[in-house]
């Protein structure tokens, strides 16, 4: 999936509908005109970083962007009120609180979002009593805690709950398993993050892993280990159909077109300059790839009449 994001362009003095009404128009190209109802369901994106102009009033009008996947609040004036607006937004994936004004009490508004996979509360208020709130988004993937006051006994308790969820805090990621022992003979996967990957999925944290354990691996998360390249160990895995390779810096994606049973693959956030190879993978439905600005609208136009039926 190609998430369609907005992105706020420097504005004057203006009032918060106004700022939020921009970056809606600056999206769908329409600088005139009555903004309707279809016109707002084609919004599945909004990126509001940076501007402290914006508060828990300029939220008021989000529930009416129906399938907004995205958004991005970082660094702007919102606090546990302006949650309220957020937790109405049902189709949200990804959220990002980082620099806000929020506390545990707002947190409470959260589990209304079913369907996030990614929320980032870096430099907040946050304490272990938030995450109890935070563990009840069953489909979270992925969660940043920098410099909030959360402690590794509040992590420990989360995992408990939500053992697929990938946590940082202070640049450190908690595995939900212990580390596999460091001398196993033979090892058929020799990439140490991939192997722990596998290992959590298969919860086997110890013992040697056989290809039948491999073939058994259909997904497969990755993201948020500052990886720079594609895993070779990965083209082991024949049986994959879902990986998350989402917030690395991953530059290209060779090594890709050899897992030829991918049907959804998640490659945003990273620093992608072409897409050589993914055209070989048509069995993919969904691919994201979502905040990788170097690449070009013509790459993501040839990929997109390569791979008709992938969304």
């Amino acid at each position: 999936m190609i998430l369609a994001v907005v992105a706020l362009a420097g504005c004057g003095e203006k009032t918060q509908s106004e700022i939020g009404e921009e970056a809606i128009r600056e999206r769908l190209e329409k600088t005139m005109g009555k903004l309707t109802e279809a016109d707002f369901e084609k919004v599945t994106g909004l990126d509001l970083q940076g501007d402290d102009r914006i508060s828990d009033v300029g939220l008021k009008e989000l529930p009416k962007l129906k399938n907004l996947a995205y958004l991005n609040l970082t660094g702007t004036k919102i606090t546990d009120a302006g949650l309220k607006e957020i937790a109405k937004c049902r189709s949200l994936k990804r959220l990002n609180l980082w620099h806000t004004q929020i506390t545990d009490a707002g947190l409470k508004e959260l589990p209304q979002l079913q369907q996030l996979t990614s929320l980032d509360l870096r430099h907040t208020k946050i304490t272990d009593v938030g995450l109890k709130e935070v563990a009840k988004l069953v489909q979270l993937r992925s969660l940043m805690l920098h410099n909030t006051k959360v402690t590794k006994a509040g992590i420990i308790e989360l995992h408990k709950t939500l053992p697929k969820c990938g946590v940082r805090i202070e640049k450190r990621k908690w595995p939900s398993y212990a580390s596999p022992p460091k001398a196993a003979p033979e090892k058929l996967i020799a990439d140490p993050i991939v192997e722990k990957s596998i290992r959590m999925r298969l919860k086997k944290p110890a013992g040697g892993l056989t290809k039948e354990d491999l073939e058994s691996v259909k997904t497969l998360f990755l993201f948020l280990n500052e990886l720079t390249q594609v895993p070779k160990d990965l083209e082991k895995l024949k049986q994959l159909t879902e990986l998350h390779l989402n917030n690395n810096k991953l530059g290209n994606v060779k090594g890709l077109e050899k897992l030829g049973q991918l049907k959804y693959l998640h490659l945003e956030n990273n620093n992608l300059t072409n897409l050589k190879g993914l055209e070989s993978l048509t069995h993919l439905k969904e691919l994201d790839l979502n905040n990788n600005p170097n690449l070009t609208k013509a790459q993501i136009a040839q990929l997109k009449k390569a791979l008709p039926y992938c969304a």
